[in-house]
């Protein structure tokens, strides 16, 4: 009995690893059309110096969000790894 519960704990830790990794794929969506989105505006809006700082500006801040989301996801997975290997 005692390995059965063990065992239902990790698929129970799964499975919430699995939502939270759905969540994090999410989120990087969502950011990546913000980007297209900013592309966008600053291809079709006039070229002046202004804008481009304030576009890179941007342009960095949602890189880093995506890679800071990333990461988290790399360590969901890991944990994952470590409950499988017990």
């Amino acid at each position: 009995m005692v390995h059965e519960c063990k065992n239902e704990d990790r698929i129970r830790s799964l499975e919430t690893d699995r939502t939270e990794s759905r969540v994090y794929i999410k989120q990087i969506n969502e950011h990546l059309h913000e980007i297209r989105r900013d592309i966008r505006g600053l291809k079709e809006a006039p070229s002046s110096c202004s804008n481009r700082e304030e576009f890179k500006h941007k342009l960095i801040m949602e890189l880093v969000k995506i890679i800071t989301t990333l990461i988290l996801m790399l360590g969901a997975v890991f944990g994952i790894i470590k409950i499988i290997e017990g």
